[in-house]
């Protein structure tokens, strides 16, 4: 009996603030009522508008909106309390407060719908003339352009995984139809990196087998560039064995790459056998990687060996006491244990 008196409260309490949070947000929509329809008919035409922009400032509603009085529509906003704010120290940026923002954004879906995209389509345009790549993609699949946004993102999706978004990069790059993505070579090779290093391995599998396909066949460095894909592939998803035969299968045609593609390669052969506890094999390789003389083989190496000249002792060392040992049966596995937990760490 006393369960259920205790269940019957909580469900009384529950009802109550339901009935509470619907009264103000009801009231709320009633102040935001308020303040539209106290307006002059122009500004509320620019609260209604600007509100779909999200973060703006005068050119881009200028742009967008077509007009020439954003500056100071915008100043009179500010001066009448309408809930507006500057979101940068030069108070060139703005944006309104969100639950009024979310309200405008309802009005002017009932009242305009079909200039909403119009408006998120003007200020892409704006925002890639300015040089703001990331703005202007999110504006244009918020106009559900996406021709316009595929085109964006292929002049700039690579320098923002070089940049390390690479999260943000594979996120837009999903929004998009496959069509839009394969018929662009920089924007589906900057696809297949983002997946790689975001870790959405089946995404980053089918963008490579598309390049593969679009290059029908042809040798140079798209043949190189989808062979250095699949070897970081294979090696982030800890897929030894085939690994291994993806730098055999490169050894038996050395014709098809350069050095840097052979010193990759060989800096992946030395990841497997340290894994597998074949020490020599190991040295041999990363000696292989020196011989091809590139900074990033260099770099790889001392990712395999360590983060600094200690690890890589340490990791000498172990070999050569795997040496010393050998036939005791121990392979020095917690040594593998240890790179294999230090490469997942750095692959982060």
């Amino acid at each position: 009996m006393a369960r259920c008196a205790a269940d019957g409260c909580d469900h009384t309490k529950r009802q109550g603030e339901e009935r509470l949070g619907l009264a103000a947000a009801l009231l709320r929509i009633d102040l935001a009522q308020e303040v539209l329809d106290s307006r002059p008919q122009e500004e509320r035409d620019f609260l209604l508008r600007s509100s779909v922009l999200g973060e703006f400032c005068a050119e881009m509603c200028d742009a967008a909106l077509k007009r020439a009085d954003s500056r100071g529509m915008i100043a009179q906003i500010v001066r009448g309390n309408l809930l507006m704010a500057s979101i940068d120290a030069k108070e060139r940026w703005f944006r309104y407060h969100p639950l009024f923002a979310d309200f405008l954004r309802a009005r002017m879906g009932n009242e305009a719908p079909a200039e909403m995209q119009d408006l998120h389509r003007r200020a892409a345009k704006w925002a890639a003339a300015q040089g703001l790549m990331s703005e202007a993609v999110a504006h244009a699949l918020a106009a559900l352009d996406y021709a316009l946004a595929a085109d964006l993102l292929a002049s700039s999706a690579m320098d923002m995984v070089r940049s390390g978004r690479v999260a943000d990069t594979a996120r837009a790059i999903a929004r998009l139809p496959e069509k839009e993505v394969v018929r662009r070579p920089d924007l589906l090779r900057a696809a297949a990196y983002a997946a790689i290093f975001a870790h959405r391995y089946g995404d980053a599998t089918h963008f490579i087998e598309a390049i593969a396909r679009a290059d029908h066949g042809k040798r140079g460095t798209s043949d190189e560039e989808i062979a250095g894909m699949r070897l970081m592939l294979s090696g982030w998803t800890d897929k030894i064995p085939e690994l291994l035969e993806t730098v055999a299968a490169m050894r038996s045609d050395t014709s098809r790459f350069g050095p840097f593609t052979a010193g990759l390669a060989s800096n992946a052969g030395a990841y497997c056998h340290i894994a597998l506890g074949r020490y020599v094999e190991a040295e041999q390789d990363i000696a292989r990687a020196r011989q091809a003389q590139c900074a990033l083989c260099l770099e790889l190496q001392h990712l395999l060996c360590g983060r600094n000249r200690t690890d890589c002792w340490q990791y000498r060392r172990s070999a050569h006491d795997t040496r010393r040992r050998a036939g005791s049966g121990d392979r020095g596995g917690t040594k593998v244990r240890q790179f294999r937990r230090s490469s997942r760490n750095l692959s982060r």
